[in-house]
Parts: C-alpha cells; structure tokens; sequence
C-alpha cells in the first residue's frame, strides 16, 4: 500500500515512536531517583560533603608510597638524580600553595576551611632535602609514605604526630620525622589537600632491602598482612641498592 515504511503509515508511526518517548524518560527519571536516593545515603549535606560513615576507615588508614627505589640505580646519573627529584617535587607542590605554616604543638587539627601549610622542609632537612637530590647522591634515597585521607579525621592521643614503626628483620629502620603531624589534619574536602607525610630514609646496603613499617596509635588498627591489596595500617617497601 501507498504511504506505508516497513509495514507502517504515518499515524502507525506516530504511535509506537510517542511510545517509545514516554517509556524511555520514565526509565531515565527512574534511574535518576534512585541514584539520587543511593547518594542521599553517602554523604551529609553542607560544606565539602561530608561522609556519613568514616569510624571504620579512620582506624584503618591505609598507607602508600609516594616514590619507590625498587630497582638498582646510579648515584651519579644526572637522569637517575633527575626522576628521583621530579617524583618527589611533584608530590611536594601541593603543600606550597597554603600560607599558615601549621603550629606544631596542635593536636585537635586545624580547624579552618583552608589547610595549613605543613612544614615539609623541616620534616626533611638536611638528610633528605633538594640539595642532595633527595638523599640519592649520598646513596641512601629518602623514601616519602603518606596516609590515605579521612574525612573530619585527626588520630588520638597528646602526641603530635601518629607514629610510623620500621624495621628492617629485627634492626630499627629511623623515620626522620618520627610519623604523620597530626596539626595538619583533618581532611575536610580542601581542595588540592594532602595529609602529612612520613619520611624514611633507608640505611646504606649492598642489597636489597625490605622494610616493614606499622602505625603505632591509640585505637589504630592493623592489618595480619603486608599484602597491599589487603593490608591497612602497614605497609612493606623493598628498596634497591645502588650500582657498584
């Protein structure tokens, strides 16, 4: 029949594509209640957009490597020194773009909308600062651990810092700084924020070394295992040594 496209005229047509229109934006609103809904069961209304639940995390924390020496290495290699520097640098820019300096005897945290600077140089100086590419000229490269963020979170306890644990076997491994500040907590959704670090600089060795570090806290909690996939509160590093 004349006026007819694949078996259907135009009042056919009209019909069946209305349809369609209306089923599809009832699926499309659907989804979107619902996932406003889900939203709604995250997060508390306000500034920054706060978590609901954070106990079971913040006992937890995780912790990571800002850089890795997991492989042998030149100490007199200008693109060796380079990397190593870029890494680290990289990391530490996002400190540089808060003004107050944060006060280290502050335990409860900072409580502004905007971090404190927290004072890297110091934490770093002279063992790990720029001048010695960051320890890798003198062959013992500092390595840079930072915590994973929790929201509104600031470790107990009237000590000034979380303290990080290492050892290498049974031989104390020193962290420079002794652990995380606790005056440049919390994370409060401040944009570009980053916790404090903890920074650890590996004694000399031929070999290869592998160093185990642990939170040590009131009510912290850690894993059984080092397994990255699986362990919070500690962390394993394995740490190459140079080329002869």
């Amino acid at each position: 029949m004349e006026g007819l496209v694949m078996g259907r005229n135009k009042s056919s047509w009209a019909k069946i594509g209305f349809f369609y229109v209306c089923f599809y934006s009832f699926l499309a609103a659907f989804f979107a209640a619902m996932l406003a809904v889900f939203l709604s069961t995250l997060t508390l209304p306000g500034d920054g957009g706060s978590p609901k639940l954070t106990q079971f995390i913040a006992n937890k924390p995780g912790l990571t490597l800002v850089n890795k020496v997991e492989s042998k290495y030149n100490a007199s290699d200008k693109n060796t020194l380079n990397a190593h520097k870029k890494i680290i640098e990289d990391f530490l820019k996002k400190y540089d773009s808060n003004e107050d300096v944060c006060n280290e005897t502050q335990i409860t945290g900072y409580e502004g909308k905007v971090a404190c600077k927290y004072d890297y140089k110091t934490d770093m100086t002279p063992a790990c600062d720029k001048s010695n590419s960051y320890g890798m000229e003198n062959k013992q490269p500092c390595i840079l651990i930072k915590m994973n963020k929790v929201f509104d979170w600031v470790p107990s306890g009237v000590e000034t810092r979380l303290k990080l644990e290492c050892k290498k076997g049974e031989e104390p491994v020193k962290v420079l700084n002794t652990g995380f500040l606790k005056a440049a907590m919390p994370f409060r959704g401040q944009k570009d924020y980053e916790n404090p670090v903890a920074v650890l600089q590996p004694p000399k060795s031929s070999d290869t070394q592998k160093i185990r570090c642990e939170l040590k806290g009131d009510g912290i909690e850690v894993s059984d295992t080092y397994n990255p996939k699986r362990a919070f509160g500690k962390i394993e590093i394995t740490v190459a040594p140079p080329l002869a």
